[in-house]
């Protein structure tokens, strides 16, 4: 089942499915809390630190009690903009609806835009069933595994498969990522990156900018030893280099500027 597989999370939607500006504070504990309580001794084996809105409609102290416990927070319907992260920082990113009536050849093309942009893509199931989806909202597992399929065969390797709790954690946490100079001399910069990020989740290598004296005019990276070639760019007065894939478990930058 794809929701074993990883890259999908077992998200609230509420206990009654009620619009947030219909709820007063007080209806959050059994909105919030106990829907996702109950949703956590249900299922034991599945994190269940997710909330997809009802209606697509928060409001401040909604998103506020939320902070307590979940750490993603999904608003939006299809093809709007979505939002993850907690109440102090908030990231937009693409959702795509998957239910019965959806034209998967057309989604297959949207994602594929979305993937050669370079963007986050979210992808909502609103109810996975065994047999005949649930109303006009569900899916049968059997096309969700055929989509999934799909996109593990087109994608696999270039593209980072997580679920949007995984996704949710890496915006909230990327800043957590230090670089800290260790020597700047006149002909090299060395850097050591750390971070406080779960490397065996999330181990996708960052693209790192580095600002560069005036005097280099050509340079090299040395990428936990490993050589890369820089191509030196301007920004107004200022030089800068890309450094790509480096790895954000305790490495070693060195910039080196060539004679």
């Amino acid at each position: 089942m794809p929701l074993q597989g990883g890259a999908f999370d077992l998200g609230c939607h509420g206990y009654n499915h009620i619009s947030a500006n219909e709820l007063t504070v007080s209806d959050y504990d059994l909105e919030i809390k106990e829907a996702i309580e109950f949703l956590r001794q249900t299922f034991p084996d599945q994190r269940v630190n997710t909330f997809a809105a009802p209606y697509n409609t928060v409001n401040d102290s909604f998103i506020k009690y939320l902070d307590d416990y979940a750490i993603g927070c999904r608003i939006g319907s299809n093809g709007e903009q979505g939002f993850l992260g907690k109440s102090t920082d908030m990231y937009r990113v693409k959702s795509v609806s998957l239910n019965q009536n959806t034209d998967f050849k057309s989604v297959h093309y949207q994602i594929d835009s979305l993937v050669k942009s370079g963007a986050w893509v979210v992808q909502l199931v609103h109810t996975v069933t065994q047999g005949q989806p649930y109303e006009s909202v569900g899916i049968s597992k059997a096309t969700l595994d055929e989509h999934c399929a799909y996109l593990y065969n087109s994608y696999n390797g270039s593209v980072w498969f997580a679920s949007f709790q995984d996704v949710a954690m890496y915006a909230l946490q990327h800043k957590n990522v230090k670089i800290t100079t260790i020597d700047l001399t006149g002909d090299k910069m060395v850097f050591n990156v750390s971070t406080t990020l779960d490397t065996q989740v999330y181990n996708v290598p960052m693209s790192v900018k580095v600002y560069l004296p005036s005097f280099a005019s050509s340079a090299y990276a040395l990428v936990n030893g490993e050589r890369q070639e820089l191509e030196i760019k301007t920004d107004g007065a200022n030089k800068y280099a890309c450094v790509l894939d480096v790895s954000i478990e305790n490495s070693t930058l060195e910039i080196c500027f060539n004679d």
